[in-house]
């Protein structure tokens, strides 16, 4: 999508509705935006979360499918994304939410129509064009360069500082393996590389090079250097902040943070409202030099 959305420019006029094929159904939905953007945030944020970090989300979420759908478009696709409305992945029914609030539905749907409603069509832009508004769970104290993730530099998704990721829960995880553990996974998820596992145990995680902003951007796995971001997801850890110890036969594996670490922060939003920041200055925090529009067919 990164590539496709480099070509795209703003709609001279913002369409009204998504078509989002959902895999929990193999069915392709048409859902106006305005059902679409409620729906979304809650799979995001709980709403228990400050207003205004809340409205920064939906932001973020009604600019980032609005450039996708710009880019799929162009290209002829048959729908603009894909959903899971069963695991609440970007999208769900509202049978869905009926199932898990039960009696509370009415008074949650109505919270994240209100909010979301409130902030109904504006964009963040550079250069009059909706940005790649990334988000993601909790940074390690600072977010991470795009460049560093996903090999493109742009020029709104830097680093910058999240200190309120470090106050909350789930800041640190721990993951521990086995040498048989690693190996197995390392085999069946990098098949694509040749590791040597006749090293010292020791020696097995070697010369791990860091960002600025702490990120793992390249780490040598038994012999061959492969980047953070593989290695994150072949052992299932959370971000690729991390630090190993090897000790009595285990690798420990400790995280900072959860998620690939650019753009926005959720957790990082949610202490910037805390702070009394409005949805207008966490947006202008965690994307810098966007500009924030109303949408030009967009009415509240």
């Amino acid at each position: 999508f990164l590539d496709s959305y480099k070509n795209s420019s703003i709609l001279t006029e913002s369409p009204e509705e998504f078509s989002i094929k959902d895999l929990a159904t193999g069915e392709i939905l048409t859902v106006a935006a305005k059902d679409f953007l409620p729906a979304a945030l809650v799979c995001e944020m709980p709403l228990s979360a400050p207003d205004e970090s809340l409205k920064a989300q939906a932001v973020a979420i009604y600019t980032y499918y609005t450039a996708q759908r710009k880019a799929s478009q162009e290209k002829g696709a048959e729908f603009d994304f894909t959903v899971n409305s069963d695991k609440w992945l970007i999208y769900t029914l509202p049978e869905k939410m009926k199932e898990r609030w039960g009696e509370d539905y009415d008074t949650y749907w109505n919270k994240a129509k209100s909010l979301t409603d409130s902030v109904y069509g504006e964009l963040l832009t550079v250069n009059s064009e909706p940005i790649l508004a990334a988000y993601f769970a909790m940074s390690n104290g600072s977010t991470e360069a795009s460049a560093n993730v996903w090999g493109a530099e742009v020029s709104y998704l830097t680093s910058v500082a999240s200190p309120g990721d470090l106050l909350s829960d789930g800041y640190l995880s721990t993951v521990v393996y086995t040498a048989e553990q690693i190996e197995e996974k390392l085999k069946t998820e990098l098949s694509e590389f040749t590791f040597d596992f006749t090293l010292d145990k020791e020696k097995w995680f070697e010369n791990q090079e860091l960002s600025e902003a702490g990120y793992t951007k390249t780490i040598s796995v038994c012999g061959t250097t492969i980047e953070g971001t593989k290695l994150r997801t072949a052992l299932s850890l959370s971000s690729t902040s991390f630090e190993i110890d090897y000790d009595n036969s285990l690798f420990t594996f400790t995280v900072k943070g959860r998620g690939h670490g650019v753009g926005m922060s959720q957790v990082g939003a949610m202490y910037m409202a805390q702070q009394g920041s409005s949805y207008q200055q966490i947006l202008s925090h965690y994307y810098p030099g966007t500009t924030l529009i109303q949408g030009i067919s967009n009415s509240k």
